[in-house]
């Protein structure tokens, strides 16, 4: 973040507006954590780590799990955040790992079983789909079919803009990932790429190979040596 960047989340930080978000973000969380046993999915992205704190302000001993990709350090200073992220907050965190993200991570791991209510970091900005999604089923949504039925996704964040997410992080100065560097601040695509299927090919992960290719060479590289079969 530059310092005409710095400024402009500092200036924010202190509006009506700005406060408004995060008391609003809160009610949703008391509420959905008032639908039963809940655990907050954190990929460490910028987003969940926003939600996660939120949460534990509420909640300090509340279950975060992180899907871990096992390359995760290739693509950006996973353990050094992580590590900078809980040394400072006390988290009860869970951290399983993954080669894969073919989107049935919960379904193969049961996390759904034994935790309910799920909070996700899911924000309408940052696609079409997660906008539609969002103003259809809400903020706070219980599943009605699948075998996710009966079970909630809670979004906290939902209708966060990204210097929400920023000015919360710049506030309480929370660690983010470096890869956030790279890109402006204020970009839809300030946003980490670290769960990739290698199961999957279609346009999607040709779009975010696209993405990985111009901002982490290295990974890219790897990826093509050690799955051809993504490409």
């Amino acid at each position: 973040m530059n310092t005409e960047e710095l400024l402009m989340v500092e200036a924010y930080s202190k509006l009506p507006t700005f406060k408004l978000r995060i008391n609003k973000a809160l009610d949703i969380i008391r509420e959905g954590l008032g639908k039963g046993t809940a655990y907050v999915a954190v990929s460490w992205g910028k987003d969940s780590v926003v939600l996660l704190h939120l949460v534990q302000s509420i909640e300090p001993n509340i279950q975060a799990i992180y899907h871990a990709h096992i390359e995760r350090d290739l693509i950006s200073n996973y353990s050094q955040t992580i590590e900078a992220y809980t040394s400072k907050f006390p988290t009860n965190l869970s951290i399983q790992e993954t080669w894969d993200a073919s989107g049935n991570i919960a379904k193969n791991l049961d996390v759904y079983k034994d935790f309910p209510v799920c909070f996700l970091g899911l924000r309408a900005e940052e696609s079409v789909n997660r906008k539609r999604s969002i103003r259809k089923y809400g903020l706070i949504h219980q599943y009605s079919s699948g075998f996710l039925q009966n079970t909630w996704r809670i979004c906290p964040l939902g209708w966060w803009n990204w210097i929400d997410v920023w000015a919360y992080i710049f506030t309480y100065d929370l660690p983010y990932l470096n890869a956030y560097d790279d890109v402006p601040i204020n970009s839809v695509n300030s946003r980490t790429t670290c769960h990739i299927s290698k199961s999957v090919k279609n346009m999607t992960q040709a779009t975010r190979l696209e993405d990985i290719k111009k901002n982490n060479l290295s990974y890219y590289n790897y990826l093509k040596v050690n799955y051809p079969e993504m490409f």
